[in-house]
């Protein structure tokens, strides 16, 4: 939250040429990133286990993603059920 923040900090946000950059960014960024090194665990073990990767499971992962931590997760899953992004998981 911006009113939250401490007055001489630095933010930055990044600019791409397209929503295809964007969106490839931020998975390299939440494969990479050691904050989340749960997701690719998770996802590791669906697949191991000859078990779907959902977004729902996925979300787990993203705990550290936003400083409402489980909420945020909630959040996520939410926003997948009510628009019924599941459907999209099979084009993963």
């Amino acid at each position: 939250m911006a009113k939250q923040r401490p007055s001489d900090a630095i933010y930055e946000v990044a600019d791409f040429n397209s929503v295809q950059h964007s969106v490839g960014r931020s998975i390299h960024n939440l494969n990479q990133n050691p904050a989340y090194r749960e997701l690719p665990m998770i996802r590791a073990e669906l697949r191991a286990e000859g078990e779907p990767v959902s977004g729902m499971a996925l979300a787990e992962g993203l705990e550290e993603y936003s400083e409402r931590g489980a909420g945020y997760i909630d959040l996520i899953r939410t926003i997948i059920s009510a628009n019924d992004l599941g459907r999209l998981d099979k084009q993963a």
